[in-house]
């Protein structure tokens, strides 16, 4: 850890105080609202029923929601499906009026519950938002849906994404029944039902496969333990939230969502996507979140965003698989078939890995850190007198002329002759990793450098690296900061290394600005931007590519 004395901490806190007045005190104020464990997500919020009056007002007040009730169709372009889709807002306060109306405390309904009929004109009474549906067919066994609030939906080109996979010459059929919308391949037939919206989706044996999209399961619409498709607007917190949901049935197994802790099955465990400083292995902070999952109902869904997404795998309503996507935007893929199919398919849409180099295979040896070149020669010959097997030799964060402090050069005290140094390893049967991060410290020389040439991040609020040193980030959203990065690498190679350890890349805070994003966006894409650069360099100049990276997102396994 870098070594700073009090003083230089005490001016640090002075000089931010003041070049950043009405920044927030509490830390929370800067992450999203995703969190491990059991949640107050704002969404948790309103898992208990609104039972009257009384406490409807401040349930209400805080909430205003775009929720599919009904769908027309409304054109097909080729095996796109498009749909108007009319949402209501169930937290409007006089539109509670009228439930409340029918949740009175007359005999009948006390003894009987509420009925189909009074469900129905309750939500049929209702005003509508137009949104607009868009469900497209890829393959035989893959859809994509989209929901958007008005006439059309966006593209979406993400960086998760690698290549289009759809099939044009993939034959679809298209029916309709007074009822719904039947959507047919040679592998999947999807029922969409056009009032009390929800979607069937079932094998090409007629097969239950998994129901999506409907109201929650407990019948009573005062009591709101999954949400139906659509979107949710939270004023306190002022983020809208696109929702969704699988129904999970009686013995079914849900696997994936990235690195993850936890029991490999997560039915019943709520997992926000945020990437964390791990410090350690035993709760929810994880360096590798990916959203997609798969389920032993011979299905997996692949989430098209990078904004923090919570799914409660059967933790909130215990037979849906809810999804929170923060965002005005729902899109997510569909893929059915075994868990190979899945992940083929998976991997076809966001990228197949690469083999590593042979010499990867083979043994590393590091420890944290060596910090001269001579130790790094004794710890070499000590492997060779010893027999020892080994191919890679890390040198961590102490290579540099301070501790930590990285500027992609060797310190010229402890490494005086690193080209040397690189040679004598060759000879002796070893490559060499170095350490680094993907952020430009203040205090270093290249700082002005990046900082004249915009290609770090804009902070809007002091970030200190390793908890004690303020930097900025790279802009990998930036093709200029790519380049400039990619440079620095390139002359790594040039003096002898082999691979680069791409850390810390899960530092990325909300109130940064980069060329392309938000801080909020960049946050989980932000290490397979930074993997990405160190990747392509590594491939460029070897031949064949490799990174040791900690961080990762959809689409980083490429």
């Amino acid at each position: 850890m870098v070594s700073v004395g009090f003083r230089k901490l005490l001016w640090t806190y002075l000089k931010n105080r003041l070049r950043y007045p009405f920044l927030k005190n509490k830390l929370g104020d800067l992450l999203p609202n995703v969190y491990f464990g059991y949640t107050d997500h704002p969404l948790d919020i309103q898992g208990t029923p609104i039972t009257s009056i009384y406490n409807a007002i401040s349930k209400l007040n805080r909430k205003k929601s775009k929720f599919i009730q009904n769908i027309e169709f409304k054109q097909r372009h080729d095996n796109s499906f498009i749909f108007t889709a009319k949402a209501i807002n169930i937290f409007g306060f006089f539109n509670n009026l009228k439930l409340l109306g029918y949740l009175d405390s007359s005999p009948e309904n006390l003894t009987e519950g509420i009925s189909e009929s009074h469900v129905d004109d309750y939500y049929q009474s209702l005003k509508f938002t137009e949104c607009t549906l868009q469900v497209d067919f890829l393959q035989a066994n893959i859809y994509r849906l989209r929901l958007a609030d008005g006439p059309s939906v966006p593209e979406n080109n993400t960086p998760m994404i690698f290549k289009d996979i759809q099939d044009p010459q993939l034959p679809v059929e298209f029916e309709e029944t007074e009822e719904k919308y039947v959507i047919s391949t040679s592998s999947l037939k999807l029922i969409l039902y056009k009032t009390n919206f929800h979607i069937e989706i079932l094998d090409a044996q007629g097969n239950l496969i998994t129901e999506s999209s409907g109201k929650s399961k407990n019948g009573f619409p005062n009591a709101v333990d999954a949400f139906p498709l659509g979107f949710i607007w939270d004023k306190k917190d002022k983020h809208w939230y696109g929702v969704e949901s699988f129904v999970l049935y009686p013995g079914e197994a849900v696997y994936g969502l990235g690195e993850q802790f936890g029991p490999m099955n997560k039915i019943g465990q709520t997992i926000g996507l945020w990437h964390y400083e791990g410090m350690g292995n035993t709760a929810g902070r994880i360096y590798k979140n990916i959203p997609f999952f798969m389920s032993t109902r011979k299905y997996g869904i692949f989430v098209n965003e990078s904004k923090p997404i919570t799914f409660w795998v059967g933790s909130r309503e215990y037979c849906k698989n809810q999804i929170a996507i923060e965002g005005d935007l729902i899109d997510y893929y569909f893929f059915h078939g075994s868990f190979k199919e899945i992940l083929h398919n998976y991997t076809e849409l966001t990228g197949k890995a690469a083999v590593p180099p042979k010499f990867s295979f083979g043994t590393w040896m590091s420890r944290i850190t060596y910090k001269t070149q001579e130790e790094v020669m004794e710890v070499a010959h000590k492997l060779r007198e010893m027999k020892f097997p080994c191919d890679i030799i890390h040198i961590d964060t102490g290579w540099f002329e301070e501790d930590w402090v990285c500027d992609w050069q060797f310190g010229k005290w402890n490494f005086p002759d690193p080209q040397k140094m690189f040679k004598e390893l060759r000879e002796m049967g070893f490559r060499v990793s170095l350490w680094q991060g993907p952020y430009v410290i203040d205090e270093i020389k290249e700082y002005k450098d990046a900082k004249k040439k915009k290609i770090i991040a804009k902070n809007n609020g002091p970030f200190m690296f390793v908890m004690v040193v303020p930097a900025h980030p790279i802009d990998f959203s930036n093709p200029e900061g790519v380049l400039w990065y990619q440079e620095k690498l390139k002359n790594l190679f040039d003096l002898g290394a082999s691979v680069i350890k791409a850390d810390f890349g899960e530092g990325i805070e909300p109130p940064m600005k980069f060329l392309k994003y938000s801080g909020r966006q960049m946050h989980n894409l932000f290490p397979l931007l930074y993997n990405k650069a160190a990747f392509e360099i590594t491939e460029k100049t070897f031949g064949e590519g490799i990174i040791w990276a900690r961080s990762a997102y959809a689409g980083s396994q490429r």
